[in-house]
């Protein structure tokens, strides 16, 4: 009976922490607020020092611990050790440095509080580490994990995660007030079984899981799976080393073997819902009347911390070459606190390396960084963009690395030339078939590797930021035919095809894009060709599929054609304003114009603007300007004066609010196409 009261009790803890967790999160999702966030705030409310909902807080805490283990089971599964080995400069330096100078002045800054010389190192190191998954999930959703200061952000994160194993070691040697020889025989014992888990990584469970995947048992390997990721904690747990650090192994362990898209698919929903469940029990700890006692310490140190990660990053990637650009981009996208914090923080609370205050405030400050990490990736391009425009030595400014960029005065002024601006695969195969067709061209990219590679290859192409007007006139961009756009990330793409349209009215520009929906923001913008990733890779499997059923070439290319062409049509004009004439009577619909009457509200705004058609009422089907008449006209069509627009919808309503906002009836029996 006592079993089953345990049980339920332990049942009731979960569905209320799980069902104020969804209401949270919902809230923070209509708010933009991250969902780390959220279920730190669902543990503040539930917790002991909020409303107390929760009270078997020592089971929540054995489910949290649970969240731990599989966290890092799933972090040591996707250290890929190829990916390592490709950015391993930017790891060893740039981690080493970023992470460093951040401990150091942390360090200082702790001692000068009054903390410790133990309290201060180990705030100083957990304030250096930032949120591995929290920053990354922003840069995949802003398609910029593959530009330059995504792939030093990454790199400076793996190293952090990576440099956590040792501090797990340490962490129980520096609660002993002196190391004598049963604390020295404990961390050696400690380091020959962490050795010895490296070592079984290539050897014992690779062999173990290929024995349970020849069984061809879905239920026998997810067990294999559970009995790994829980027994190797059990073990380093009883060899005196965390229960964190096991999981870490036991993933590592797995890494290496062809099994681990199989483990991850299997591991990844629990991962979710346990590490939920942990970041709602941090939340439990936070104190919120020590909040609002130190309201003021708690904004300024939050400031501090946040304001001196998104510097100290600079330096670092000034020293590996970098420009001062990615430096300031890569530092923002740091300026947090990370989760391990939360775990390391926690175990040093327990062992007493951490007073009660020194960690609510430090939990405290955290979790405000993590609340203010999606405004200041919102931002960072405005604010790289300010701190661009302070006057620095040119070497600061595009890093030792770079090439110059006065080579083209070598060369006789080019005309009617392609500019290629974001060298990448994409411009490589640009340049080829430009070659091949003995077209003139210039590349443009801010990745010196990328520069050295191509100008090896005997192509001209230097090194610059195409965000930049200067640059872009060193290219002559004037005189440019075809200006070709692949960044990687879509605000510099955006600033890039406006700054372009500027400076050459008739140039046309092509453009890349991942995002579907930035087509007509893309279009509205100067391109004149905006190319979906997504929809081109459809397009080429499509033709692909049709191939293999013998469909005839001819008759293919025009589906292909046709699909892409509905796909580009529909991303350019959302359907959620236009007309919808399957619910309507033919014989209710009518044909008419209008004027844009000399002071009209609508000169100067685009047709997406115009009320009526976003009120569903009527669809613009043609415009006239002066002698041309354009069918079917785009969006982001701006209305001058005189224009007259052609629209299909109910005559009563359509006219009566046209009137309403200046326009004047026209007749369309003179109108013809050109």
């Amino acid at each position: 009976m006592v079993v089953l009261n345990m049980a339920s009790l332990i049942l009731q803890e979960i569905i209320v922490i799980l069902g104020l967790s969804l209401g949270v999160l919902v809230l923070c999702h209509k708010l933009a607020v991250p969902s780390i966030v959220g279920l730190l705030l669902t543990g503040v409310i539930a917790g002991p020092h909020g409303l107390g909902l929760v009270r078997a807080e020592h089971e929540i805490e054995v489910l949290a611990e649970i969240g731990v283990i599989l966290l890092l089971f799933t972090v040591g599964i996707e250290f890929s050790l190829s990916k390592l080995f490709r950015i391993k400069d930017l790891i060893a330096f740039g981690g080493v440095l970023q992470t460093g100078c951040t401990t150091a002045v942390f360090f200082a800054l702790a001692l000068a509080l009054g903390l410790s010389p133990v309290e201060a190192s180990l705030i100083a190191f957990l304030g250096s580490l930032s949120s591995t998954a929290l920053v990354l999930k922003l840069l995949q959703r802003r398609a910029e994990i593959d530009s330059l200061h995504g792939r030093e952000t990454f790199a400076i994160l793996l190293f952090q995660d990576l440099v956590v194993v040792p501090v797990m070691l340490l962490l129980p040697l520096l609660s002993e007030a002196t190391i004598s020889p049963a604390v020295a025989t404990s961390f050696a014992r400690s380091l020959l079984l962490f050795s010895f888990g490296i070592l079984t990584l290539f050897t014992i469970v690779p062999k173990f899981l290929d024995l349970i995947a020849r069984t061809h048992d879905h239920d026998t390997f997810l067990i294999s799976i559970v009995v790994i990721c829980l027994a190797i904690p059990f073990l380093t747990e009883s060899a005196g080393l965390s229960l964190a650090l096991g999981a870490l192994i036991a993933g590592l362990l797995i890494s290496r073997s062809e099994y681990t898209f199989q483990t991850l698919s299997n591991v990844l929903p629990f991962q979710q819902l346990f590490t939920s469940i942990f970041f709602v029990s941090i939340g439990m700890l936070l104190d919120v009347a020590f909040l609002f006692e130190h309201t003021l310490s708690i904004i300024g140190l939050t400031a501090a911390v946040v304001i001196l990660k998104a510097l100290l990053a600079i330096p670092a990637a000034l020293l590996l070459g970098l420009p001062f650009r990615v430096g300031v981009l890569s530092g923002l996208a740091l300026a947090q606190v990370g989760e391990f914090s939360f775990i390391l923080g926690t175990s040093a609370e327990r062992l007493g390396l951490l007073t009660s205050q020194t960690y609510q405030m430090f939990l405290s400050v955290s979790i405000l960084t993590i609340a203010l990490t999606p405004y200041l990736f919102r931002y960072s391009r405005a604010i790289a963009g300010g701190l661009d425009q302070i006057p620095l030595p040119r070497v600061l400014r595009y890093g030792y690395k770079n090439v110059p960029l006065d080579d083209l005065h070598a060369h006789p002024q080019l005309t009617d030339h392609l500019i290629l601006i974001g060298f990448g695969t994409n411009g490589s195969l640009i340049a080829e078939a430009a070659e091949q067709a003995g077209i003139s061209f210039v590349g443009l990219d801010i990745d010196p590797d990328i520069v050295k590679r191509e100008r090896a290859a005997g192509r001209q192409v230097v090194y610059g930021d195409g965000t930049r007007e200067a640059v872009l006139q060193e290219e002559g961009i004037a005189r440019a035919k075809v200006v070709s756009v692949g960044l990687p990330d879509p605000i510099s793409t955006r600033r890039v095809v406006g700054l372009t349209r500027a400076l050459n009215p008739s140039a046309y520009i092509v453009v890349r894009s991942q995002i579907p929906h930035e087509v007509e923001e893309l279009t509205a913008l100067g391109a004149n060709r905006v190319v979906l990733e997504k929809v081109e890779a459809g397009a080429e499997m499509a033709s692909c599929i049709l191939d293999k059923y013998l469909v005839p070439r001819r008759k293919s290319e025009g589906f292909v054609i046709e699909a892409k062409e509905d796909h580009y049509e529909a991303f350019r004009h959302p359907h959620t304003g236009a007309l919808d004439l399957s619910s309507m009577p033919l014989e209710d619909l009518e044909l008419l114009c209008y004027r844009v009457a000399e002071g009209s509200g609508h000169i100067g705004k685009t047709l997406h603007e115009f009320d009526l058609e976003r009120e569903g009422t009527v669809t613009a089907v043609a415009l006239r300007r002066g002698s041309s008449v354009l069918s079917n006209p785009p969006g982001h069509t701006i209305l001058q004066c005189h224009d007259v627009v052609i629209m299909l919808g109910l005559s009563e309503r359509h006219e009566a609010q046209v009137r309403l906002r200046g326009g004047q009836r026209g007749d369309v029996s003179n109108l013809q196409e050109r």
